[in-house]
């Protein structure tokens, strides 16, 4: 929870249900429980809550979840994917490789600036939104939709970014 599905997953329901964008939102990774997640005791009732959500405001055919992604096939997704959405308040957040990886590809980071995520995405790179709103995700996701030369840069710096500061080779020489 606290590392911003729910914000995700409302966001995508205003986007298809309220301004009828045809969006495609691939959520990867297993339900858990942390200890600073209010809502759902067990990963059981939060992963019956979700697949209620979907069929609720009927988004099964927007919305894909992947208990995981590894090798390949987070490759190919990454590849065909445009933004990359971690809106974390996680009390444990680090540094999540996943926004390394996701900026490797050139998407786009729409982030929270928690812990040590500013320290990889720029405003040169991304967008920083509020934890817990799902309208500042909104917000970005229409803009970029609307601005694709905005987004075209920002995706190619991206790249740079991640090339010059964050492949393999320069993490090591710079610890």
């Amino acid at each position: 929870e606290s590392k911003g599905y729910l914000d995700v997953l409302n966001a995508v329901n205003s986007l298809v249900n309220d301004h009828q964008m045809n969006i495609k939102c691939v959520f990867a990774g297993k339900f858990m429980s942390a200890v600073d997640d209010t809502l759902f005791g067990n990963v059981v009732e939060a992963e019956k809550s979700f697949f209620s959500f979907l069929d609720t405001h009927k988004l099964h055919s927007y919305i894909t979840y992947l208990p995981g992604l590894e090798g390949d096939e987070k490759a190919r997704f990454f590849l065909n994917s445009h933004v990359f959405l971690l809106p974390s308040y996680y009390l444990n957040e680090g540094q999540p490789v996943s926004v390394l990886e996701a900026m490797a590809y050139g998407v786009v980071p729409v982030v929270t600036k928690y812990r040590l995520i500013p320290i990889m995405v720029t405003e040169q790179t991304g967008f920083f939104v509020n934890p817990k709103s799902f309208e500042d995700i909104e917000k970005v996701i229409l803009y970029l939709m609307n601005n694709p030369k905005k987004y075209a840069a920002l995706s190619k710096n991206n790249i740079i970014r991640y090339r010059e500061n964050f492949t393999r080779q320069k993490y090591v020489q710079n610890l």
